[in-house]
């Protein structure tokens, strides 16, 4: 579904129809698609309803989302039987730090729901003070890094 515009009747539908296969997709990848935060408590609403469904990667690059939708994502982490083995969220420069902190801290706590985690360090990083507060943060929690930093 990459490079197209979604409304939220027709993500439910298509979300409906990949939920209610018999085994999950290896991937979905909405990229490029105009979705906010809206889209994504939309996708999470589903995979948390079945978790087993969950693909094993998701990608939603090039989008519009912002911590509000991490934090949605972090809750599909943290809080339900979700396992993903990459989750991609690359130019994405509405997403701050926070944002990526939630997912990372996510994954750094439920090891086995979230293998690898990829975003473009140049949306988070802006200026000399998100890149204090990022050295600061993973210089405390090392292990939190993710495998795949994307430099642009």
């Amino acid at each position: 579904m990459s490079s197209c515009h979604v409304d939220l009747s027709v993500l439910r539908r298509v979300m409906t129809a990949l939920t209610s296969r018999c085994s999950p997709l290896d991937a979905i990848a909405m990229n490029d698609c105009k979705l906010d935060d809206k889209y994504v408590k939309e996708i999470a609403s589903f995979f948390k309803d079945k978790p087993e469904m969950a693909p094993k990667k998701l990608s939603l690059d090039n989008n519009r989302i912002t911590d509000v939708g991490c934090s949605f994502l972090f809750e599909l982490i943290c809080n339900n039987d979700c396992k993903f083995e990459e989750i991609s969220l690359r130019k994405i420069p509405r997403i701050g730090l926070h944002g990526i902190f939630s997912i990372v801290s996510a994954s750094a706590s439920r090891k086995d729901h979230l293998k690898k985690f990829c975003f473009t360090l140049r949306d988070v990083v802006r200026t000399d003070r998100d890149l204090r507060e990022f050295v600061e943060i993973f210089s405390a929690h090392p292990d939190y890094l993710p495998n795949d930093l994307k430099f642009e």
